[in-house]
């Protein structure tokens, strides 16, 4: 292969690895805010991952209270743009309503009169869709990447988890909700009914940068199943920037042709 082909095989390289999907990621960090809420004690929202396929590190969200594991796995991941396309693919994405007695999916979680969490099944007419609960994610974790305090942390992220809790979890979460504090669950309700009022008024857009790491199966020395998370990673290069690398690329490798025949 001449000088050139060696050229023009590295540019094409870089137009098109722009495209690859990581598969594997580590758990590096769980961060340092724990919620100790006379339940379970339990670190929230942000942690820290590594994509392995690019060495890159992410900021992990959340959003599977009924998966446990512990130390600092590395795990088969499917990492995907949240949007209504790819949705069906994610962990929860095909949560519904209750379809049958003692058989509720997702729950709607409210205050009753006295300031408690309750969690309520949903209605035909009131479940909001996978999608759109996604979505609400999103701008909880959106919330805590705008603040510092550790107890807004954890409201958002006790917020984040009630939308996707199954019924073998739900009743040790509202009873870590309602442990909290006399103002935790007035202000895990109230995060709640902002970020569906969110979704209501911006819709998809608010999935924009966000991406979800969903685990699936792999090796056997894989751990599965592995809780879900949300990251937003930093931007990567435009294809057309690619391109126009590859392209000049190619110019240069052309004029190193002819001044090396």
């Amino acid at each position: 292969m001449t000088r050139y082909s060696y050229i023009v095989a590295f540019a094409v390289l870089l137009v098109f690895a722009s495209g690859a999907f990581a598969d594997e990621m580590t758990f590096s960090n769980p961060g340092t805010n724990i919620w100790w809420n006379g339940v379970v004690n339990v670190y929230v929202n942000p942690y820290t991952g590594l994509d392995d396929h690019n060495g890159q590190t992410l900021s992990l969200y959340c959003d599977d209270w009924n998966t446990d594991f512990s130390g600092n796995p590395t795990w088969n991941a499917s990492i995907q743009s949240l949007n209504s396309s790819n949705v069906a693919s994610f962990l929860f994405g095909n949560v519904t309503y209750e379809t049958g007695p003692g058989d509720p999916t997702v729950y709607d979680f409210t205050l009753d009169p006295s300031n408690h969490i309750q969690a309520t099944t949903y209605t035909a007419s009131s479940f909001p869709g996978a999608f759109d609960l996604y979505l609400e994610v999103a701008v909880l974790f959106d919330g805590i990447q705008k603040t510092t305090d550790p107890i807004k942390q954890q409201e958002l992220s006790a917020a984040a988890w009630s939308l996707f809790v199954n019924s073998s979890n739900v009743g040790t979460l509202v009873a870590a909700i309602n442990n909290s504090g006399s103002t935790f669950a007035p202000d895990v309700a109230n995060d709640l009914t902002a970020a569906a009022a969110t979704v209501a008024s911006q819709g998809a857009a608010i999935a924009s940068g966000w991406e979800v790491v969903t685990p699936k199966p792999g090796s056997s020395t894989d751990l599965y199943p592995m809780q879900e998370f949300l990251t937003d990673p930093p931007p990567v290069p435009e294809p057309a920037s690619i391109l126009l690398l590859g392209v000049v690329l190619l110019g240069c490798g052309r004029g190193l042709a002819r001044r090396w025949s």
